[in-house]
């Protein structure tokens, strides 16, 4: 409206002394007259123009507002969600540490609880199966790709594992490494590991020595490698990780005694059976006295 000021005061400026002098010409009247509708019509377009301005920003205002509300309502739902999903992870931990207690599978209570809580430790790299009692490692964050020396982080977890196996009821069970691989042959390190048989035992080896040095007695462990050929899944073009692991694999010693006594038992009776079949063949073919 400010802009139109200095128009309407020059026009009132020329019209004032015309008037004032009581001779204006006819034409000249018209034409200032012209001029001052177009101004006043431009003047009305214009407050038009500020008043819808003015009712987009109260209604933008309002938006910003009610986006504001909304915003702090989602804000308190996320913490509440936020407080939900650990109660969920609380209780899935204490559901875990309650299944392990129920004794199931070969190991005994304070192994699983244990062997339970280490995995839990490292969920990256270990997962630890209760009821066959085996803890896998995640060979890609155990080794380096191709090598068959332990990682620091892996040297830690198998460390762990160790001081677990060497104390309790742990220490009446024996260890079966067994390393496996993908179907992706050695290339940088092929003189070292030829194939993928002689890198998955090497990496058995590996874990072995490992858990040795940290207390293991060397009679309780046994060493394997598969290469490529026990894979979990279908392997797939160019590596698939989850082929690429070293499982440890825990067994009572009682039961390996028991076994190999039952073995020898047999070879026993059928040594003695082979022996007295042998006699009673030579009794008949000797001649009657």
């Amino acid at each position: 409206m400010a802009r139109f000021l200095p128009t309407t005061c020059a026009v009132s400026a020329v019209l004032v002394p015309l008037l004032a002098g009581g001779c204006v010409q006819q034409d000249k009247y018209d034409q200032l007259l012209q001029v001052k509708r177009s101004l006043q019509e431009q003047l009305l377009e214009v407050t038009n123009e500020r008043n819808s301005m003015q009712a987009k920003l109260r209604n933008r205002d309002q938006q910003l507002t009610a986006a504001a509300t909304d915003i702090k309502q989602m804000q308190e739902e996320y913490e509440l969600l936020g407080g939900t999903v650990n109660n969920l992870s609380r209780n899935n931990r204490d559901l875990a540490l309650m299944v392990s207690e129920m004794n199931i599978g070969p190991l005994p209570q304070d192994m699983q609880i244990a062997l339970s809580q280490l995995a839990s430790e490292y969920p990256d790299q270990i997962t630890f199966d209760a009821e066959s009692g085996m803890l896998r490692f995640d060979s890609d964050l155990t080794f380096n790709s191709g090598k068959d020396v332990v990682n620091p982080e892996g040297s830690e977890s198998l460390a762990r594992l160790a001081s677990i196996l060497d104390s309790g009821s742990a220490t009446g069970f024996e260890l079966y490494v067994q390393g496996h691989t993908d179907d992706v042959q050695p290339k940088y390190s092929r003189n070292q590991h030829p194939t993928n048989m002689h890198l998955s035992v090497h990496r058995a080896i590996a874990v072995r020595d490992v858990l040795v040095n940290a207390g293991i007695d060397s009679d309780r462990v046994q060493v394997a490698g598969w290469g490529e050929y026990r894979p979990l899944i279908e392997n797939q073009p160019g590596g698939t990780a989850a082929n690429r692991r070293v499982e440890i694999y825990l067994s009572s010693m009682t039961d390996t005694m028991s076994t190999t006594d039952d073995m020898a038992m047999t070879e026993a009776t059928e040594t003695v059976a082979t022996e007295t079949t042998a006699t009673a063949t030579v009794d008949t073919d000797e001649p009657m006295k």
